[in-house]
């Protein structure tokens, strides 16, 4: 069932409801992304979900590719990645463009911690 938004506001504040809601433990930053998305970011865990051990670069903040969400992310991280993608991109529809293939009607955007605000654990 497609639900109609009047404003993307209006679809982030219900995106960041439902979230909180699942992970109550998580603290979170979820805030519109230019005009047409949603910016989900992981900053405040307990230690039990080891959100840092897809820190790569060791830079305590890193992307999630939501694309190789079954290929690249396990364990109780992975599940609250995937879980946070199927809850945003509810709704979300894809159509042909003939310049840039592919795209979707509301994007989603997911990471752990800030460049500005490093992800943190709770012990």
């Amino acid at each position: 069932m497609t639900t109609e938004f009047k404003t993307q506001a209006q679809k982030v504040a219900i995106i960041r409801s439902e979230i909180k809601a699942m992970f109550p433990e998580i603290k979170f930053s979820i805030s519109k992304d230019n005009y047409n998305g949603v910016m989900i970011k992981i900053m405040k865990a307990p230690a039990s979900y080891n959100f840092e051990k897809f820190d790569t670069r060791n830079e305590g903040y890193y992307d999630v590719n939501e694309f190789r969400l079954n290929e690249w992310y396990w364990g109780k991280a992975g599940e609250v990645f995937k879980a946070i993608f199927a809850i945003a991109s509810k709704d979300v529809t894809y159509f042909e463009t003939s310049d840039y293939g592919t795209q979707p009607s509301f994007y989603v955007s997911i990471g752990v911690g800030r460049w500005d605000k490093y992800f943190e654990k709770i012990a």
